[in-house]
């Protein structure tokens, strides 16, 4: 049990504080529903009632306000959307009203949590849009925090895994120094998921593993259980079974004492899975049918429809053909059954919301009043991502029409193909537009890795830069990183070139320089956001005199790199050269990183 829920129990069934006495009382009854929601919500929900009682006895509006809110967020925890998002709605136009900014920013990120968790993943993003506007204006530090993190869930929800990377991170370096442990446990529990989705395991186990220890911190058992499922994952992905169940079985016994039915299913139903994954089929059906037994009479039907369909796998691996087409039909039917209730509720949902929206004279974010509507809203968000940074976008959908941003520390990379119009000549312009659009689809792919942001090719250049438009310590490590990373993809795309029967090599010249630069938006009618400024300059004159199959980096980036942590490249010292439009400079190479010693 959570040690501070405990003494708060303790405190409360002492009986020690009246209603007449202190208003601490109330406070305790919020702090266990809090506390409880998420894995027994039946007492959360007392707590919250009996603390809006208090409140509406005691003529406490601002308490009362707080109360109906506990109330609300349990509902939601619950799964209860029907009756949490109309609360919701309804505890942000008074929270305005009394101008509880706190409240208000709070309800409009769990209204938009509600919409995260039945899948309306961009009608969440408008609540979060709203949410974050009280934060800034208000500097409500530890709720922007968490409006990160749901925004992280909703671009999860989208299929943008990368983006969601970025807004986990921006949350937890938010909430350093903050108090909020499980809020920290739960932006690295995301953190690792991202990483698991993107395919970087080992990114995803370590952060697993420390979302478990912050979990254990804090004291929030469900919290723990899911980090050892995902830590357990991660073991089953490197077919290390034996390490994944014993995590598993950490995680049941300590189902079987503190969770709930739910959350104990759900750890029998990965048991099942990586039982059957390890080809022992006859034990998986022992751990997927107390599964199933636990999920009677619930309304989480995908989860419900997975434990049939893996039943289904199982018989059939065990030669039980009966029973495997018998789950398998009921996976099929739970699978349509969920979908017919996703799309009635999905516009049940938008109703509620544009009616909330018509009484507050706010209906234009409820354009959207179908799940058609909705899926063509996500698109065209797609679309807006796939050019201009997330920010950006944002900032023109709430209207700006004029975006230009100053940076001081901006790392901007030119990358060059050398001598591309000999190779053009050689080739077929089908073919030249196939070998630009494969390179530079790797580059795309290195550039998102290491969370830069690529500004424009022209021609067989490429632009990108590290620390627009999330500014960021470690721009020039990371610039650098994602460097190398492109020598090293063309050095293996010349080389398959070469087995293709191509008669030519390809290399690149890499550019770089650090500074402050000038961002924003161009264009009216096809938007490009761009740089500008003496840095800007400086990196393309970096690549334009540098060599082939190096990165020239000037003196700005080489005093930048040997101030920070980051160490082991190879660099040379190229000394005083004329650069075009600027004179004398001093410059150096990075050939590689430095060998490890052995």
């Amino acid at each position: 049990m959570n040690a501070r829920l405990k003494i708060i129990q303790d405190v409360l069934a002492d009986g020690g504080m009246d209603y007449a006495d202190s208003d601490d009382r109330m406070k305790l009854l919020l702090e266990a529903a809090y506390i409880l929601a998420n894995h027994d919500n039946t007492r959360a929900h007392d707590y919250a009632l009996e603390a809006l009682r208090y409140a509406r006895s005691a003529g406490d509006t601002m308490l009362e306000l707080e109360s109906a809110l506990a109330v609300a967020v349990v509902s939601a925890q619950a799964a209860q959307f029907d009756e949490a998002l109309p609360r919701f709605f309804q505890i942000s136009k008074q929270a305005e009203m009394l101008q509880a900014w706190h409240v208000q920013a709070s309800a409009l990120r769990w209204t938009a949590v509600c919409y995260v968790r039945i899948a309306m993943f961009t009608t969440a993003l408008e609540y979060l849009a709203k949410a974050r506007a009280v934060t800034d204006e208000y500097a409500l530090e530890l709720e922007s925090a968490k409006i990160y993190n749901t925004s992280g869930d909703a671009y999860f929800g989208l299929g943008e895994a990368q983006t969601a990377l970025q807004h986990y991170r921006e949350a937890l370096r938010m909430l350093e120094g903050m108090s909020d442990a499980d809020e920290r446990a739960s932006a690295l529990f995301s953190i690792a998921a991202a990483h698991k989705e993107l395919r970087g395991y080992s990114q995803a186990r370590l952060y697993f593993e420390q979302a478990l220890a912050a979990y254990k911190h804090a004291g929030n058992i469900s919290g723990v259980s899911r980090a050892l499922i995902g830590v357990s994952e991660m073991y089953a992905e490197q077919e290390r079974f034996d390490k994944a169940l014993e995590l598993l079985f950490v995680a049941l016994e300590i189902g079987e004492r503190e969770l709930s039915a739910m959350e104990r299913s759900q750890v029998l139903l990965v048991i099942g899975d990586v039982y059957f994954r390890a080809g022992r089929a006859e034990k998986a059906l022992d751990y997927l049918r107390r599964a199933e037994e636990g999920l009677q009479g619930t309304q989480a039907l995908a989860i419900v429809a997975r434990v049939h369909e893996l039943l289904s796998q199982c018989y059939k691996a065990t030669g039980d053909i009966e029973r495997a087409f018998s789950n398998l039909e009921r996976f099929h039917a739970l699978r349509e059954q969920t979908a017919l209730q996703d799309g009635k509720r999905t516009i049940q949902y938008l109703q509620q919301g544009f009616a909330a929206e018509q009484a507050q004279k706010e209906s234009e974010i409820y354009r959207l009043r179908n799940v058609e509507l909705a899926h063509a809203q996500q698109e065209l968000e797609r679309l807006l991502l796939n050019i201009l940074p997330m920010p950006i976008a944002q900032r023109l959908r709430a209207g700006e029409s004029t975006i230009a941003d100053t940076f001081e520390n901006v790392t901007v990379v030119f990358v060059d193909i050398v001598d591309f119009t000999r190779l053009a000549g050689m080739h077929s312009a089908e073919d030249i537009v196939r070998i630009l659009d494969d390179i530079f689809s790797v580059f795309d792919a290195i550039t998102e890795q290491y969370s830069l942001e690529k500004i424009k090719t022209i021609g067989d250049a490429y632009m990108i830069a590290a620390g627009i438009p999330y500014p960021r310590r470690d721009h020039v490590e990371a610039a650098i990183k994602a460097a190398l990373d492109m020598l090293s993809a063309v050095e293996v795309f010349s080389e398959r070139m070469m087995r293709k029967g191509f008669d030519s090599t390809m290399n690149i010249r890499i550019g770089m320089h650090t500074g402050s630069v000038v961002a924003g938006i161009i264009g009216t009618k096809k938007f490009a956001y761009d740089l500008w400024g003496d840095t800007v300059n400086t990196a393309s004159r970096m690549e334009s005199h540098g060599e082939a199959g190096k990165i020239h980096i000037s003196e700005e980036v080489y005093t930048a790199l040997k101030s920070s942590s980051e160490q082991g490249y190879e660099v040379e010292e190229r000394g005083e050269i004329e650069i075009k439009g600027k004179g004398n400079m001093r410059t150096y190479f990075i050939v590689g990183k430095t060998p490890e010693k052995t």
